[in-house]
């Protein structure tokens, strides 16, 4: 593929970032993570990072706030707790009763994903790196403990290791090899809501709801449609990434259809000034 194209995991102008996790290992991955996006926005003068802040949002009954609080006081996150009037009364666009609960946490944010791969892509060719676009990976062969062979659609390379980061396709590459990892390649379905009044949620801090622990959906604003919000149900369907069938079947499954219309009822229950009715919808792969 060539550059920013759509068929990845990285496109498009939102991420969240945030340091609010219950497990050990992201929480404490996320100082250092935020320290390296700052220094490589500074050296690339690419304006790709927003501090927004963060809202992780549940039902009390469920306990998933008070793992995310707990967190925030091992690991020294500065943060607020809320309860549901609260967060209406800070956070005007979420309504939520008093069987709700809330942490905030002031240093959540947004990354560009787009503005990210360009500043990182200027970066390795600033040092001496190179890029190739539409040149497909065909065949690795290593032959010996020094040496790995690359054969692509164009040319050969020799090179003394490789790195691989083709994501959905890493199977697919190491199978000649007789190695495979334990990844999957998965479809999301991504949506955008209209806003019923303008620019309300466009300064918003991204925001998770957390349905129950481990099922949750997210939203952030998103420069790329003004006057929309992206919000969206954290699932995923298991499809090849090489299968245009297998990727546009999913999206009218069932399942697919279900999730639908549990977002829908959240938007219109907690997201009280956007359509409840997502006017743009788009995949995305992860693995």
């Amino acid at each position: 593929y060539q550059r920013s194209h759509t068929r990845g995991s990285s496109h498009g102008q939102s991420r969240i970032i945030r340091k609010l996790y219950v497990d050990q290992h992201h929480a404490q991955l996320m100082d250092e993570a935020y320290q390296l996006w700052n220094e490589l926005q500074t050296s690339s003068g690419i304006d790709f990072f927003k501090i927004n802040g963060h809202i992780a949002v549940c039902k009390k009954s469920v306990g998933k706030i008070k793992k995310l609080v707990a967190s925030c006081e091992k690991y020294g996150i500065e943060h607020k707790v809320l309860d549901g009037s609260h967060v209406n009364a800070e956070f005007p666009g979420l309504k939520f009763n008093d069987d709700f609960e809330a942490v905030y946490e002031q240093t959540g944010g947004v990354l560009n994903a787009d503005k990210c791969l360009q500043a990182i892509q200027e970066e390795l060719i600033k040092f001496g790196g190179e890029l190739h676009e539409n040149e497909k990976v065909l065949n690795i062969e290593p032959i010996n403990a020094s040496r790995v062979n690359v054969q692509t659609s164009t040319a050969e390379y020799d090179s003394a290791s490789v790195v691989l980061c083709c994501g959905s396709w890493t199977n697919k590459l190491l199978k000649p090899l007789d190695l495979q990892l334990p990844l999957k390649a998965c479809k999301v379905q991504v949506t955008y809501w209209k806003e019923k009044v303008p620019n309300i949620y466009s300064k918003f801090p991204s925001l998770i709801y957390y349905k129950v622990d481990a099922v949750s959906m997210y939203g952030l604003p998103c420069e790329a449609y003004p006057g929309y919000f992206k919000f969206c149900f954290h699932y995923h369907f298991v499809v090849d990434p090489d299968d245009e069938e297998d990727l546009e079947k999913h999206p009218s499954s069932e399942e697919a259809k279900m999730r639908m219309e549990e977002i829908k009822e959240v938007v219109k229950n907690h997201l009280p000034y956007l359509v409840p009715e997502p006017k743009v919808k788009e995949p995305c792969m992860l693995t």
